[in-house]
């Protein structure tokens, strides 16, 4: 018998340990409350953080005896969730507003010369351009780690951007290509939603990432890493399985 463990930590996924598995086996009832059934306390807290708002769902979580009050409410068309303990205090707060603020502080991207860029950078985007002439290139820092994109046009006209990590290693290329060149699957579920008339910008995007297999503590590790080193997921199995 095997178990798997797979961890996705992308744009705003949670990374479940085996530590968190083990807090979440003491959790011994989750369940849902109105305002009414809340204590004075959390209830002041609720009424104070969601004012001028609306409450879409409480819910209370206790473990070990203690309970903790999760509230997700809208306000301005946003959504907000809150997390109380018993007795009033707030413990936490997160809102779409706040995340996307972090979300841009942590990516940044300028227009940047020829000569800015690091030689291995630039070496590997003119071998992906193959003669072409470049339109320009930027730096940008992604998830803590910085990359230069290269822009050329392809000979037949649509725009090619590159993007490479300061040591030359690709990360994507993205090119404009007509409606026509997308698999036909893709553009009926995309008219579903955008309508039959509406026009297409479209663009097919490769990247690269590298899976790294290994045996660690008698379990048989898979790691996705993208090219600047980021595990983008971890999958664990146990038993003695081959390859």
């Amino acid at each position: 018998m095997k178990t798997r463990t797979i961890v996705v930590p992308f744009v705003g996924a949670a990374v479940l340990a085996l530590a968190g598995f083990a807090a979440w086996a003491q959790v011994h009832e989750e369940k849902q409350v109105s305002l009414d059934e809340v204590p004075a306390a959390v209830k002041t807290t609720i009424m104070r953080e969601t004012a001028n708002g609306h409450i879409k769902e409480i819910e209370v979580e206790t473990a070990d005896g203690k309970s903790t009050y999760e509230v997700e409410f809208v306000r301005d068309g946003r959504t907000f969730e809150i997390a109380i303990a018993a007795d009033g205090s707030l413990l936490s707060e997160d809102n779409e507003e706040k995340e996307e603020q972090t979300a841009e502080a942590e990516e940044q991207e300028r227009k940047v010369g020829e000569g800015e860029v690091p030689p291995a950078a630039l070496a590997a985007l003119k071998k992906l351009a193959s003669g072409a002439k470049f339109t320009e290139f930027s730096e940008e820092i992604e998830h803590g780690s910085k990359f230069y994109e290269g822009s050329w046009k392809a000979p037949t006209g649509d725009n090619v951007d590159a993007l490479v990590t300061a040591g030359g290693d690709l990360v994507e290329i993205e090119q404009q290509v007509p409606a026509e060149q997308v698999p036909a699957a893709v553009l009926a579920a995309v008219r579903k939603q955008s309508g039959p008339d509406a026009a297409l910008f479209c663009e097919k995007k490769t990247m690269i990432l590298y899976e790294l297999k290994f045996r660690k503590d008698g379990r048989r590790h898979e790691v996705l890493y993208a090219p600047d080193g980021r595990a983008l997921e971890r999958e664990a199995e146990e038993g003695d399985e081959d390859e």
